[in-house]
């Protein structure tokens, strides 16, 4: 098990979920450093690529066994437990890093999950807001960080905030928590259980929003 996933006060997601989900970060990492060949021009933003491929790929199968759902939003795998949703992005490349200084460079997900996250807090008072509560937002993000070189480094549960649904990117955390170091803890869950393996869950990808654009009378003389 993932450590500190138990302590107090609880964390939003159970346990498992938080085990299955860092499995899969650790396995990515692990599958994809050996790609990166700097002699033909990649990098490290090639590698965080990589590594959000590879989730994609793996997270259904990750969580079978799980009274979860797996939504598509904003290209991006939203696990959902419950009413709370959880995501993953890149946040930094070691656990020496302060996990409230640093925030993903996503301009898609991200920033809408933080500007959900600000319409429901705003219903509560501002006491309540305070970064060592639980909060009342539904949207996380496991922020990892970590390299090609090193592997992943550190795991931290972060709620975001925003104040506009078009902000680029996430500028603000407003609970964080870390869930696992490579300095502290044991290697990450295994991501293969034995047994007979269950039905992983299906990936939902909302409809699309199509509107149909009114047509323009024009004049008989129009050219």
């Amino acid at each position: 098990m993932v450590a500190h996933v138990i302590d107090f006060p609880p964390l939003p997601f159970s346990p498992a979920v938080i085990d299955a989900y860092v499995g899969t970060i650790n396995q990515a990492y692990d599958l994809n450093g050996d790609r990166i060949d700097p002699e033909i021009g990649h990098n490290e933003g090639a590698f965080r690529y990589l590594v959000y491929q590879t989730i994609s790929f793996l997270l259904p199968g990750n969580m079978r066994g799980l009274p979860v759902q797996i939504v598509q939003d904003n290209n991006a795998l939203v696990v959902r437990e419950g009413e709370r949703g959880l995501r993953a992005y890149p946040i930094g490349s070691s656990e020496f890093e302060n996990p409230w200084e640093s925030f993903p460079t996503n301009r898609g997900g991200a920033p809408a999950a933080a500007a959900r996250n600000s319409i429901q807090m705003s219903m509560f008072e501002e006491t309540e807001l305070h970064p060592e509560s639980d909060g009342q937002g539904l949207e996380y993000i496991l922020g990892h960080c970590g390299t090609s070189l090193l592997g992943l480094r550190a795991v931290h549960l972060c709620l975001p905030l925003g104040l506009y649904l078009d902000e680029k990117t996430i500028r603000q955390w407003g609970w964080v928590r870390t869930v696992w170091r490579a300095d502290r803890d044991g290697p990450p869950m295994p991501t293969i259980k034995p047994g007979p393996s269950p039905i992983a869950p299906v990936v939902l990808t909302p409809r699309p929003s199509i509107s149909i654009k009114p047509q323009v009378e024009r004049r008989p003389d129009a050219r």
